[in-house]
């Protein structure tokens, strides 16, 4: 299993070695395949779910505003699942709130001097990722009300040149 995707990555070697071992705890839980996914907080650590409650507070503040929500740049797209749950939680009517993520899944198309410390392609997922994700969002989705209506959207391509209406 690839782990690279050139990012940059500032954790020590023990602290990679800790994260290894509770990865390997996860992978062989003796927690039930049907009850695994309802226990994922044994799993979440604190960064994990600081920056959760962080996109948590943001929604919040958002609900009594029309429009849409957009992310540039979804990577593996967990914010797009996150604002998804988000919405089913506090507007679980409200079909006007779409959720857009843009992304190359290539990683940066480019970079320039002001992009200290990046090279181009960092970022990147693995081939063919946004179909995954396109199956992960409907499935969030399909546990929402009014599932028949899709509210969200992933658009492939360099959102500085990429144009759909929306």
């Amino acid at each position: 299993m690839a782990t690279d995707f050139n990012t940059r990555e500032h954790s020590s070697n023990n602290e990679r070695d800790i994260r290894k071992y509770f990865y390997n705890l996860f992978k062989d839980s003796p927690i039930p395949e049907n009850e695994l996914l309802s226990n994922l907080g044994l799993y979440t650590s604190r960064q994990t779910l600081s920056r959760q409650l962080f996109m948590h507070e943001l929604y919040k503040k958002i609900i009594n505003v029309h429009g849409v929500i957009m992310e540039f740049g979804v990577r593996w797209g967990q914010n797009l699942a996150l604002f998804e749950n988000f919405r089913g939680i506090y507007e679980p009517y409200n079909y006007n709130r779409k959720i857009i993520g843009f992304d190359t899944f290539e990683g940066f198309p480019s970079v320039t001097s002001l992009d200290k410390g990046l090279r181009k392609g960092d970022y990147s997922v693995t081939d063919d990722y946004e179909v995954y994700l396109e199956k992960v969002l409907d499935y969030h989705e399909a546990e929402s009300p009014i599932s028949h209506i899709r509210k969200y959207e992933l658009i492939k391509g360099d959102a500085t040149v990429t144009r759909k209406t929306i």
